[in-house]
């Protein structure tokens, strides 16, 4: 993990173009979300619509929404690409100039080459997105925004390792099983610690993750939270890692994972008593 990425998304990036940034990032992803809610089988939690992410090619990636077919949404371009068995198809989107109703006009053709029953696909989403991108009066424009998705990319892609370190460490029996997934209502990228693996409180899940930032921190973070079915609990402020202050204490990739354990212990601390 490069100190000069916490640096880059700290301190040399503007914090309002880079929420401009995660707006479009997160409405991007939006659309994988819709696609694995119309088509996905449904899962407890609404788990079918949790994303896996692949840090080496800074991919979101559906579960399965057919016969093989799942839809993937790589960073920093904002490109999507439906794969089949594992192999991408040759038509690709690049969102740039192109409006929500353009992207959906995308989706619905790239359906129909797959054979998948169109008529299915709703744009509805089972929670409340911020900041949602809609209709022909706006456009995608990553492209102004180059710069702002690169350090979020780079923040996700780096960052990972940290995460999965802790996972691996916390729950060597389950090391083989873990994933780094992505929740496309919040834009978090981490894990799911199980719960009880060591007979220590909470008697649930602990979410350990990335976030790119949202209405209580403006910039990005790592967090500890405890998952409570499909919800969320907010990550209390001594499980909360930010971007600014790992560069600003110099923090390596070693004293990060030492920073989340001690979340971790927090965390179940407080959710023991």
């Amino acid at each position: 993990m490069e100190r000069s990425v916490w640096t880059g998304v700290a301190a040399g990036v503007d914090p309002g173009r880079l929420g401009e940034a995660r707006t479009q990032v997160q409405n991007a992803i939006h659309w994988l979300a819709r696609i694995a809610n119309s088509y996905a089988t449904p899962e407890p939690d609404q788990r079918h619509l949790w994303l896996s992410f692949d840090p080496a090619r800074r991919a979101f990636v559906t579960c399965p929404v057919g016969d093989g077919v799942t839809v993937e949404l790589r960073l920093p371009a904002l490109e999507f690409q439906f794969r089949e068995a594992g192999r991408p198809v040759p038509h690709i989107l690049n969102v740039e100039g192109h409006t929500p109703a353009k992207v959906e006009a995308w989706v619905l053709v790239e359906l129909l080459h797959r054979g998948i029953d169109r008529d299915r696909f709703s744009k509805a989403l089972p929670y409340a997105p911020a900041n949602l991108m809609s209709g022909d009066n706006v456009e995608y424009s990553p492209e102004s925004l180059v710069r702002e998705i690169e350090a979020l990319s780079q923040w996700l892609a780096s960052g990972e390792r940290a995460v999965m370190r802790l996972a691996r460490e916390l729950a060597p029996e389950r090391a083989a099983e873990a994933q780094l997934l992505c929740w496309p209502d919040q834009l978090h990228v981490g894990v799911l610690l199980p719960p009880g693996l060591d007979g220590t409180a909470p008697a649930m899940p602990l979410r350990i993750g990335m976030s790119t930032g949202d209405e209580r921190y403006a910039e990005p973070y790592f967090f500890v939270a405890a998952q409570r079915g499909a919800e969320i609990e907010t990550p209390h402020p001594g499980a909360v890692l930010t971007a600014s202050r790992i560069a600003a204490d110099g923090l390596d990739e070693d004293q990060v994972v030492a920073a989340l354990r001690a979340a971790v212990a927090t965390t179940r601390r407080r959710l023991a008593n």
